[in-house]
C-alpha cells in the first residue's frame, strides 16, 4: 500500500496520466477506512487528486464521483479533529473549483489551499497547491496568473528541498 501510495503522488506531481489510470484501481481495493494516520491522509489526498487529474484529461463522470467521495471522507477526518488533513482537504476543494472554469472562485479556492498550507506548515502542499493554481491558469489561458503561481510553486519547492 504505501509503494502504491508512493507511485500514485509521483504520478501526480509528474502529470503522468497513463500511470494514474492504472494506480486507481490498485488504490481503491487498499484503501482500509478503518486506518486514518497521516499515511491514510496522504493517500486518500493523492488518491482523489488523481481522480480530478484523470477526470480533466477523460472527462469520465466515474472520476470525478470518486473524487467527491473520497473529499468527503477527508472533510469528516478534519470535522473530527485530523488537522494535518485542512492542507489537503483545501487543494481538493480547489480541484473542484476548477471545474467551474470562473477564474475568480478558482483563484479564491487555490489562495485559500495555499494559506492554509502556509498556517499548518506543510510547504509541500502548499507548493503543490501553487502549482495546481498555475496549471489551471494555464489552461484558461491566462499568462499573468500561470506565471506568478508556478514561480511561487518553484520557489516553494526548492524552499521545501526538493
Amino acid at each position: 500500500r504505501i509503494l502504491a501510495t508512493s507511485h500514485l503522488t509521483l504520478a501526480c506531481f509528474f502529470g503522468d496520466s497513463k500511470a494514474l489510470e492504472r494506480l486507481l484501481p490498485v488504490m481503491k481495493s487498499s484503501y482500509n477506512k478503518a486506518q486514518v494516520h497521516m499515511v491514510s491522509c496522504v493517500a486518500v489526498c493523492f488518491n482523489a487528486l488523481a481522480c480530478y487529474l484523470v477526470f480533466h484529461k477523460t472527462k469520465k463522470r466515474c472520476h470525478r464521483r470518486a473524487a467527491r467521495k473520497l473529499t468527503r471522507t477527508i472533510e469528516g477526518w478534519v470535522e473530527n479533529g485530523n488537522v494535518n488533513c485542512d492542507p489537503m482537504l483545501a487543494i481538493l476543494r480547489a480541484e473542484e473549483a476548477t471545474l467551474m472554469g470562473d477564474a475568480r472562485s478558482i483563484e479564491a479556492a487555490y489562495d485559500k489551499a495555499i494559506n492554509v498550507a502556509r498556517r499548518e506548515g506543510f510547504t509541500n502542499y502548499e507548493a503543490i497547491a501553487a502549482e495546481r493554481a498555475g496549471l489551471a491558469f494555464k489552461k484558461l489561458g491566462d499568462r499573468k496568473r500561470t506565471a506568478r503561481y508556478l514561480q511561487q510553486s518553484v520557489n516553494l519547492f526548492a524552499d521545501w528541498g526538493a
